[in-house]
């Protein structure tokens, strides 16, 4: 059957209309998304995708590439006027709820008809080619990259140019020396990312600073290894503190925390930069794994240098 202009208009608007309701009624979520890829969306699934409603799982579909977490209200209110996996419209109530199947970010294995998943090693998988072309265009080599396993302790690595790409195994924080093109990084979702930098020596640091991390006083541990194998003198050094979860939205101020620990470990007061921002206080703009309930993606803070 031949679908009429008026006919796709009529079923992109019920699309907008299920999806603002379903984040107005949850109190959470983004409505921009669905509203903007509704015509999109809905022409892309009556006239061109080959899906079967009641087997979500039939051999040979067609499956849409879609990292659209904050435009998950768009999946769903498709779903349901399209009757994959019996979602009912008590279900879009229960939006960005914990137990419900309409999760913040679509889970696989929650909801027949979503295929991917926000396990940290896919998901950080699935962001890997936009980081590698942010590390690209900023003229870094993607095999510089050296990254942290992250365990929430307070170990740290020295790495260089030679090395591989894989992250070093146990620690939290890395650092190098000031001759080295190699590009840290540290992902984070809520976490700090500590940048340290000793303009003195070119040297540099960056720490992955959590609940457990800042506890654990990760940002001293990163000093003492960097004036231990680079000579590099704390009362000289830089350091930033990434937007991160915060009061009133976390019961542990973890960035007070960290300028306390960066000025007890030597650095002046001037030189403690703080970026002010809350992840959970923006998803728009920031990942926030508390806030979007652990169904979310990571953010790379990466400290490298152009080659010379």
């Amino acid at each position: 059957m031949k679908l009429t202009n008026e006919q796709l208009k009529l079923a992109a608007d019920t699309v907008r209309c299920l999806a603002a309701d379903t984040v107005e009624k949850a109190k959470s979520g983004h409505p921009g998304a669905p509203l903007g890829l509704a015509d999109l969306a809905v022409s892309l699934w009556l006239k061109y995708l080959n899906v079967d409603p009641k087997d979500a799982a039939w051999p040979n579909r067609d499956r849409i590439v879609f990292s659209g977490g904050h435009g998950s209200a768009l999946v769903y209110s498709l779903f349901h006027l399209a009757g994959v996996g019996d979602l009912k419209l008590d279900e879009l109530k229960t939006f960005r709820q914990v137990g419900s199947r309409c999760a913040g970010h679509p889970e696989r294995n929650v909801l027949p008809g979503v295929e991917v998943t926000t396990d940290r090693a896919a998901t950080i998988s699935a962001l890997t080619p936009a980081h590698e072309q942010v590390l690209t265009e900023g003229g870094i080599a993607t095999k510089m990259l050296r990254r942290a396993q992250q365990v929430h302790g307070n170990r740290v690595a020295l790495v260089g140019d030679i090395g591989c790409s894989f992250p070093v195994e146990g620690v939290d924080a890395l650092c190098c020396g000031g001759k080295a093109d190699c590009c840290l990084g540290i992902y984070v979702a809520d976490c700090a990312a500590v940048w340290v930098y000793d303009p003195v020596t070119g040297s540099r640091g960056l720490a992955h600073s959590g609940k457990l991390g800042t506890q654990q006083n990760i940002v001293n541990e990163l000093l003492r290894a960097m004036n231990k194998y680079l000579g590099v003198t704390p009362a000289d050094c830089i350091a930033v503190i990434s937007p991160c979860i915060r009061p009133p939205h976390y019961e542990v101020d973890i960035p007070t925390a960290i300028k306390a620990q960066l000025a007890a470990a030597g650095l002046a007061e001037e030189n403690i930069i703080d970026s002010e921002l809350d992840t959970a206080a923006d998803t728009e703009t920031f990942y926030s794994y508390r806030i979007e309930k652990g169904n979310t993606g990571r953010m790379l803070a990466l400290f490298g240098r152009k080659p010379e």
